[in-house]
């Protein structure tokens, strides 16, 4: 269980003053935590999903429900969309994520509204409109159905400073996952680190993040070449927290939950833009502040065997790569 831009949104809705809860359906998981080791068909999957967050939905009474949907669960999210809106018409469903922001005419047939590429200005904009009870259908990265009509709005340029986001949600006293039996609050620790990333065997207890945002490359198979064409003038792909912002969350995080053992920095490529003063630096206070082992997503173009000797000996024990195009 690991949802890192949800877990972004949801901080940022509170620090907003606005009410969230956050529910987790593992799909990837299905036999071993949903139906103790019994196989289980993609019907049987959708109708155990649908029905408890029908329950849930019903329990919390929400005013606006969101999708974060990647092409993976593309179905799965129409069909669930699908039975909320039978259940409740009138409750308003908005999509978002990378499958939405590449094919948002297409999600318009199952969703309310979609959101296009970056969703914190835009998300609390609509909660704050719709609270007011305020026309919503002119909010930039918003696309909207209305009378029939699709309503494509502009997106607005980057967000640059990353510094001013609030660190992503662990306050999971507010969130809820689908287990056996129907949908448990995660207020009870045990139950957080049982879902949480498990890479290295069940004694591994994982914590992911990012510390840039966007790509310095646009290879034509990945996403990150639509977003180049939709954020066309609009400000830099790449962009990056500061070190002492990312070490302080590490720090939190760590703080909160002593027994992670491991952390996750799933950046689209870590080292990308880093001079080496950087990552001598970072790797000095990392293993200072943070001090259990790390892996990182990286980049041939960025590796060298001096940056890769500092973060070796802050923890790096573990790379994976994409060869770029």
């Amino acid at each position: 269980m690991y949802a890192y831009g949800v877990g972004v949104l949801s901080a940022y809705l509170k620090s907003c003053g606005h009410k969230v809860q956050v529910m987790y359906v593992p799909f990837s998981s299905w036999e071993e935590h949903l139906l103790g080791g019994k196989q289980a068909g993609e019907d049987q999957r959708l109708r155990i999903s649908a029905s408890a967050i029908l329950q849930l939905t019903e329990d919390l009474q929400p005013d606006l429900i969101g999708f974060s949907v990647i092409t993976n669960y593309f179905e799965h999210a129409a069909y669930l969309t699908r039975e909320l809106k039978r259940a409740y018409p009138d409750t308003l469903i908005v999509w978002g994520g990378v499958h939405p922001t590449i094919s948002p005419a297409e999600c318009l047939q199952y969703a309310d509204i979609v959101c296009v590429g970056e969703g914190e200005r835009a998300f609390e904009e609509l909660v704050g409109r719709l609270e007011k009870g305020q026309v919503y259908s002119d909010i930039p990265n918003l696309w909207v159905k209305e009378g029939g009509k699709i309503i494509q709005n502009e997106v607005r340029p980057y967000l640059e400073d990353l510094d001013r986001l609030p660190f992503q949600d662990i306050d999971f006293s507010t969130h809820y996952l689908l287990r056996p039996g129907g949908v448990v609050s995660m207020a009870d620790d045990e139950i957080v680190y049982q879902f949480l990333p498990h890479f290295f065997g069940e004694g591994s207890i994982g914590y992911l993040t990012m510390g840039t945002r966007g790509c310095p490359y646009a290879c034509s198979y990945c996403y990150n070449s639509a977003l180049r064409r939709i954020y066309r003038g609009k400000g830099k792909a790449l962009r990056q927290r500061s070190r002492e912002n990312f070490i302080q969350e590490l720090v939190q995080a760590k703080r909160r939950y002593p027994e992670i053992n491991f952390v996750i920095i799933t950046d689209e490529a870590f080292l990308a833009g880093k001079k080496p003063a950087w990552v001598k630096e970072f790797a000095r206070e990392y293993k200072e502040k943070v001090g259990i082992p790390f892996y990182a997503v990286v980049s041939p173009e960025g590796i060298t065997e001096e940056a890769i000797r500092y973060l070796v000996e802050a923890g790096m024990f573990f790379v994976q790569m994409g060869l770029q195009t």
